[in-house]
């Protein structure tokens, strides 16, 4: 069976989806249902996934910024269901190379005819057998995209840390939802953003203490403290001791 992914926060249309055709038969299972962007985006790098159905009519423009995400990662066929035919919302789907997009009311039969078309280009892509060993694959790798795009995180706060940095400017660079980006973060590295980038100013801050006879201002600087005063509050409340002292003590225990 080739997995599918409803995207649908009504959860009425959810299961009026169910029953519209027999998915079993068709070859589909739909088990797996997100009621937000989020949550959609939680699942799909979770799972494997063959098909995306997602539900205009509540979503609208959020669906297709599911989509948006989704296209970074995959070519996996995407199905727009319900909705208007709105020219700048249909212009963007066909720029993201949605699959199909069949607005209200959704004929049963077109939608039928489309899921079977999927199935067969599936087959030809993705025999079942070829399938199950790419399930199998996932679930010995699981969130490789995730960890990608965590790591570009990092890098970008390893080679920016002097400057002024915020989730929002890095979303804006990768192209990421913030809030999406923010939960992802906080989720693998159990701690938030704002506690990371902290920690990694801190930690490079202690570094050049020890190492450097550079001027606290200037090591203030050098990982992103504009006020000197800002820096030795939050340097004080992360250490335990103040900056002056740190240095003191490391250059104590040095002689």
């Amino acid at each position: 069976m080739y997995r599918i992914m409803h995207v649908d926060p009504d959860h009425y249309s959810r299961e009026k989806m169910k029953e519209m055709l027999d998915w079993k038969r068709c070859g589909f299972t739909m088990q797996d249902h997100a009621d937000s962007m989020q949550s959609a985006l939680d699942l799909f790098n979770k799972h494997q996934y063959a098909l995306i159905l997602i539900n205009m009519t509540q979503l609208n423009y959020e669906g297709l910024q599911v989509c948006e995400h989704i296209r970074k990662e995959s070519r996996i066929p995407i199905i727009l269901l319900g909705g208007s035919l709105d020219f700048q919302l249909v212009r963007k789907a066909l720029n993201l190379q949605i699959s199909d997009y069949l607005p209200e009311p959704v004929d049963p039969d077109e939608f039928k005819s489309c899921i079977f078309t999927i199935k067969k280009n599936l087959e030809a892509s993705f025999p079942i057998g070829e399938w199950n060993r790419k399930l199998a694959k996932r679930s010995i790798h699981p969130n490789k995209s995730s960890n990608n795009i965590l790591e570009k995180v990092k890098a970008y706060v390893e080679e920016e840390i002097s400057e002024n940095i915020t989730l929002k400017k890095i979303s804006k660079t990768l192209n990421y939802n913030c809030s999406y980006l923010g939960q992802k973060f906080k989720t693998h590295e159990k701690m938030t953003f704002n506690e990371y980038l902290l920690q990694r100013r801190m930690e490079k801050a202690k570094l050049l203490l020890e190492n450097t006879n550079m001027k606290i201002y200037e090591i203030a600087n050098e990982v992103g403290y504009i006020e000197l005063d800002w820096f030795y509050k939050k340097f004080k409340s992360y250490v335990g001791i103040s900056a002056t002292e740190y240095r003191n003590r490391k250059l104590s225990i040095s002689k």
